[in-house]
C-alpha cells in the first residue's frame, strides 16, 4: 500500500498516480496495511477530538447567553417595577414587558434543539 504525499490516499503498490489528485506515486516506498491503518484511526480520533472541543465551546457560550439575558430580564422587570410604582409612569410597563420577554426567550427559546446538528446545515450558536 502507498499513501499519497499530497492528499493522503492510500492506493495500491502497482499504481504509478494517485486515483484522487493525481500525484505521482511511482517512487513512493510501499507500507503495510497495518501501519496505513493506524495512521488513518489517529486521523480519525484527531478530528473527533477537535469536533467534541467544538461542541463544548458551543455548550458553553449557550449557557453564558441564557444567565446573560435572564439576568438583563429580571434586571428590566424590577427597574420597570420601581419607575412604576414610584414615578408611576408607562415607560415602567415597558420595561416590565420587554424585561419578561426577553426572560422568557432565554429560558424557553434556549432549551429548543439546533436545527440539523452541531454545524452540519443547522443555526450554530458563535
Amino acid at each position: 500500500m502507498k499513501r499519497c504525499p499530497r492528499c493522503g490516499t492510500v492506493s495500491g503498490d502497482t499504481d504509478l498516480a494517485c486515483g484522487v489528485c493525481g500525484a505521482g506515486i511511482a517512487d513512493i516506498p510501499s507500507e503495510s496495511l497495518e501501519e496505513a491503518t493506524r495512521e488513518h484511526n489517529v486521523d480519525v480520533l484527531r478530528k473527533a477530538e477537535k469536533e467534541r472541543k467544538e461542541l463544548r465551546k458551543i455548550d458553553k457560550r449557550r449557557v453564558q447567553r441564557i444567565i446573560s439575558e435572564s439576568v438583563l430580564g429580571l434586571g428590566g422587570m424590577v427597574g420597570g417595577f420601581i419607575l412604576f410604582v414610584q414615578y408611576g409612569n408607562l415607560f415602567g410597563i415597558f420595561a416590565i414587558l420587554f424585561g419578561m420577554l426577553l426572560l422568557i426567550h432565554a429560558l424557553f427559546g434556549s432549551l429548543r434543539p439546533m436545527r440539523g446538528g452541531f454545524g452540519r446545515g443547522g443555526r450554530v450558536y458563535r
